[in-house]
């Protein structure tokens, strides 16, 4: 995660607050919904419109891997 004008930035605020939720989360124990095999979840519910935790994450249109 980057802070401050170097480093990745998405073309909208909202993308930005995002990735720092997700990343938050991550500091927190939360995992991307399908690292745990044991725990399925549904590959079609695996988007940012479904969960910040997803592990693709895309911001208009580009795709950036969390």
């Amino acid at each position: 995660m980057f802070v401050g004008s170097e480093g990745a930035r998405s073309q909208t605020g909202i993308g930005d607050v995002t990735i720092m939720y997700h990343e938050i989360f991550h500091a927190l124990g939360m995992e991307h919904p399908n690292d745990n095999p044991d725990k399925p979840f549904p590959a079609e519910k695996n988007f940012r419109e479904y969960t910040v935790m997803a592990g693709e994450f895309s911001v208009d249109g580009a795709s950036t891997h969390i």
